[in-house]
Order: C-alpha cells, then structure tokens, then sequence
C-alpha cells in the first residue's frame, strides 16, 4: 500500500500577515481559497492544563481531579470547533474546499499543516471537528506537519525486504525527583517496542544501542549505511529548544542539536524516526525537535510528544509497527494508530478505567515522500510425517514469572543496573521483603535475552530452596553444552562453565541469596555450610572476575558476609509515585476499583 499523492488538504501558516490558507489538491488540480485571519485559540493556560492532564490525571484522579480533567476535555472540543471554524469556515471559498473534500470523501485526502514555525505545528490539529463530521482525524487518511508546501523529493534509499531493522536509543538518566519519579522514565516505550517486535511474523533485527551516547549513535550508523529501515528515539523527557536527550559517557544526561542528530540519519539512509516522551506544556516541547529533523531532511518523523499510559503504548506500537512492516505508509500507520486508541479510549487509572484523550498526542513530521515495501512474512519449513520440531538450542534458560504481575514500571533502575555493570561485572542487589526485587531481576533477564545484549545466554538459580554451587554450575552446563555435560568430572565441570563465562558475554542471576547464608556470624543459618559459601564465592571470583561476564546477585540484607569477591552494592529504591500508580492500576484490572479512601488507594492496595 502506497501513500496517495491525488488528493491533498493543505492548511498553510502564512507567518507575516497573521494568516492562514487553505489549499485542496485533488483530479481538478490545486485550488486555494483566499488567506483568512487567524488568532492562535491556544492560550498558555491550555498548555498547562493540557499537561497536567496527560502527566497527571491518572495518576492521581481523586479530588477534584476528574472534574479538572472534564473541563480539559469539554477544552478540547472547543479548541477543535475553533481551528475547524478558523480554517475550513472562514470564507465562502475554504467552505468550498471542505464541500468539494466532502463529496469526494474525507477518507481519500491527506491533511497537511505547512508551517515552519514550530508553535504553529504544534497546535493540536489532530482536533479539528465539525458538529455533522466529528473529528476530521478519524476520517482523513493521514494528518501530518510539513515545512514548507509543494511537490516533495522521494526517499529512494532501497532498503531490504527480507527484514524489518530498528535502531532504539533509549536514556535513562540516574536522577530522581523528590517524589521518586525519574526523569528518564517519561513516555518510556523501549518495552513495548521490544515486546511487539518480537512478536512480529516477520525477521526482525533490533539494536539497543547502548550505552546511548553521541559517540555510540555515531558508531552505529556510520557502520551500517542503509540499513535501518527505524531509529526509535526513546524518553525524550525534559527537553526544550528542539535538543535530543541521550546520555553522556559517565550516564548523565546530555542534550545534542536535533540537527547534528538528523545529519546522522540523514547519513545512514534513515528513512523513519519515531520520537516519544516529553513535556505537552511546553510551547514546543519535543513537537519542536521532531520538527527539526524533519526540517533537516529526515523523510518521516513520528512524535508522541506526551507520556503514554501502558494499554496506550502496547495499541499504538503495535499498530504503527504492524502498518509499516506491511508496506503502508508512514502517515497513514499513524493514522491507523490513532484509530485504534479512538476505538479504545479506556485507560486504566487508581480509581478504576477512565475515557482519555491520549489519540491526539501522535503527529506526524513529513519531508520526503517514503512508500515502504512490506516485509517478506517469515515462511516456516514445511513439515515432513517423520520430522519434529527442533528444540530451542539457545544458551538461555526459561525464566519463571515472578509475581502474578511480573515487572511493572521501574524502568530506570532496570536501566541503572546495565549501567552499572560497564564499570563493575558483579553488582549485589537488596531490598525488603516484596519491594520487588525478583521481579526486576527477572525483567532484566528478559530484556537482555530479548535484546540480546548478553549473547552467552542468561542464566538464573534461586537460593529460595537448597541450592549450592553444584546445580549453578550444572544448571549453566547443561543450558548450553546439553546432557553431555553431566559425563564431565565435577572438577572438569567446573572449569568447563568458569572457561565459557569467562569467553562468552552472559548474565548469572542468583537470587534470595540471603538463604545461602542465613545468619554467618551468629547461628550458621542458612542453608550452605562455610565451605560451600566459600566455594560459591571462590567460583564468582574465577567465572566473573576479569572476564566478559556479569553477576546480578540478589539478597534482602545489603551485603554478605561470606561475600569477598569485589562487588557493586545497590539498594533497590522505593517504587516512584508513577510506577506505584501503574502497578495499582493493574491491580484493579484484576480485582476492579477498590473500596478504601480515594487520597490513599493506591497506595493501600501497594501495602504502602
């Protein structure tokens, strides 16, 4: 499916007089209606209010949080009749063209907004109603921003059928605010984004960059050339003047030009950069640095300039990702997208689901036309009466679930702990009884299998009940070498596991660790004896130490006593106020809204 160049609506910003046009492009040619005044309804005020309802109504509704948000939402539509009135309403040619786009059908154009000043893209277009058509967005084929009007180049870079290539930069920045939510964690969708990916029927070849720096990007695109049919620019939160937020080479943030970024992609052949996070109260906010990467020649760039909930991200990634490996084009992906969130504007909140406005946040930045080839599906081998499935030959272990919801939210620790094991390959993790410690060793288990960050493999074991360096050691043995391996003497098997983590890049998980060695100093509690903790240090220093691998231990108390290798200790934080509210709010898609006193729900429900 290609983008259709037929039939096109222009809304054209007319700077210096204060005005506005509007053009129709469709079988009888180009036609514009005069230019009409046009006041920005846009106030400051609305800014702020807008953010605050995509930041914070859902995460705390209680109060007079709803009817704040009803008159957000009673805003919304208002604004949308007034850019409607200002622009297809203004004069008796515009009415013409919208009655002309009527009767052609409002399915077969493209909106585009032409404007090369950022505030004026950045106007929430996706709104535009009229009282008998409704949103006009849920019509047209496409609404996207351009920088200037007229016939656009293509993109011409051939890219491989065979499979689809993403590139995802995604910072996550160790500071916190006083109320535990970090900064690095707005609009996150690394996790979705890797989840729908993978289950795609078609091949698909995702690099994390990492660390992800200026330097690293650099690398990365320069070595492969018209390669990557997707750069993902992830939790772009905080940042202004159309800057892009990555990471400097000691894990801060560092804020780059969007254009020395775009020169980047502009070198590799790029041909699409999706850009999500950000501040909506802002006057561009991250509108401003996808409009600049486009204003450099990126041919297509997706914004979600507002965090999305987590049922929001899983609707819109998977369908944006599912159009374009299929061959659709950029701006009608999104569009489709945007649909489906209109089709399911349910978003799970501490007081139980609430109707979200959460469609109009994508847009679209065009500069070059891109009609994407599909993906070849991925055929399976057909099977003969005698053969049988081939099992999973990889290193990595299945990894058991961890709590009835697995991970939710923490984010950026789980980033800070691949962080952390760039300086030191062993790193010791406690915290308190059902802070959820296990959970995030288990997501980061899985994030790197499905990354592939540690080829080795991933290999966990719990102390919860007797476990001993004997089962470490045969339990890794056996994940990667088979049942020969149990033919190896101890001795041998040993030295066989020590040589492959030293040689191969993995991850050992060992977890409750406190159960190993129970109370050392007092009472010999736990459930190894001083030789065998001994052992089990011994084998960390052997297999760890100086190699290519690393060892997320994991324990309630902060450190242990029989621990002598050199470690990384980390105190696991509390859950932020925005990782709180996502878990309660899984919770109630459970168990249904809960009974207690609305200011401290969600906190009871979290035991907090």
């Amino acid at each position: 499916m290609t983008q259709s160049q037929d039939r096109l609506l222009e809304i054209i910003d007319l700077a210096e007089t204060g005005q506005v046009q509007l053009a129709i492009s469709n079988g009888q040619g180009r036609q514009t209606a005069p230019p009409a005044t046009f006041d920005n309804p846009l106030e400051d005020s609305d800014r702020q209010e807008i953010g605050w309802y995509f930041t914070e109504y859902l995460q705390n509704p209680f109060g007079n949080a709803k009817d704040r948000a009803g008159s957000v939402e009673a805003r919304f539509n208002a604004l949308g009749r007034a850019l409607f009135e200002a622009v297809f309403q203004s004069n008796e040619e515009s009415q013409a063209c919208y009655a002309s786009a009527l009767e052609d059908g409002l399915s077969n154009y493209r909106l585009a907004i032409v404007s090369q000043r950022p505030e004026f893209l950045s106007l929430p277009w996706e709104l535009l109603s009229s009282t008998q058509e409704g949103f006009l967005s849920s019509q047209l084929t496409s609404v996207l921003r351009r920088t200037s009007s007229g016939a656009m180049d293509p993109f011409d870079n051939d890219l491989s059928q065979e499979q689809f290539n993403v590139l995802q930069v995604s910072p996550a920045l160790p500071s916190r605010n006083v109320d535990g939510q970090s900064p690095g964690d707005s609009g996150s969708i690394a996790s979705e984004t890797l989840q729908i990916l993978d289950s795609m029927d078609v091949v698909v070849q995702l690099d994390c960059l990492q660390p992800p720096t200026l330097e690293a990007l650099t690398e990365q695109l320069a070595e492969r050339p018209g390669h990557y049919h997707l750069v993902h620019i992830d939790a772009q939160s905080n940042t202004s003047g159309g800057e892009i937020l990555i990471e400097s080479a000691d894990g801060d943030a560092a804020n780059v030009p969007s254009s020395l970024v775009a020169q980047l992609l502009l070198n590799a052949g790029v041909p699409t950069v999706l850009i999500n996070g950000g501040d909506t109260s802002s006057s561009g906010g991250g509108q401003e640095s996808a409009a600049q990467l486009s204003e450099a020649g990126v041919p297509l760039v997706v914004s979600v300039a507002a965090p999305l909930t987590p049922a929001a991200r899983s609707i819109f990634v998977d369908n944006l990702l599912r159009q374009i490996v299929a061959g659709v084009d950029v701006p009608t992906a999104t569009s489709v997208a945007r649909r489906a969130m209109m089709d399911d504007p349910l978003r799970p909140s501490a007081a139980g689901k609430a109707p979200f406005w959460d469609w109009i946040t994508p847009q679209v930045y065009q500069s070059r036309v891109y009609n994407p080839a599909a993906i070849q599906v991925e055929q399976p081998a057909p099977l003969t009466p005698q053969s049988q499935p081939e099992a999973d030959t990889g290193p990595d272990q299945h990894l058991p679930q961890g709590g009835p919801y697995g991970l939710i939210g923490r984010r950026t620790e789980l980033r800070q702990l691949e962080r952390t094991f760039q300086s030191q390959p062993v790193v010791l993790m406690s915290g308190n009884t059902g802070s959820g410690k296990t959970e995030l060793a288990l997501g980061l288990a899985r994030w790197i299998q499905k990354t592939g960050a540690r080829s080795g493999g991933v290999f966990y074991t719990t102390f919860q009940v007797g476990a001993g360096l004997e089962r470490v050691v045969h339990e890794i043995g056996t994940a990667v070498a088979g049942l020969p391996f149990a033919d190896l003497s101890a001795p041998n098997q040993r030295q066989w596991v020590v040589d492959y983590l030293q040689g191969q890049p993995s991850l050992i998980i060992w977890d409750a660790l406190q159960h190993a060695g129970g109370n050392t100093v007092e009472d010999n509690t736990g459930i190894l004896d001083r030789a065998e903790l001994e052992e089990l240090d011994a084998f960390l220093a052997d297999a760890i130490v100086g190699g290519r691998s690393w060892a997320l231990l994991v324990s309630r108390r902060p450190e242990e006593p029989w621990l002598a290798t050199t470690h990384q200790s980390y105190q696991l934080p509390p859950m932020g106020q925005g990782d709180r509210m996502e878990l309660a709010c899984k919770i109630q898609e459970n168990t249904g809204p809960s009974e207690l006193t609305p200011g401290e729900q969600a906190d009871n429900q979290l035991g907090l």
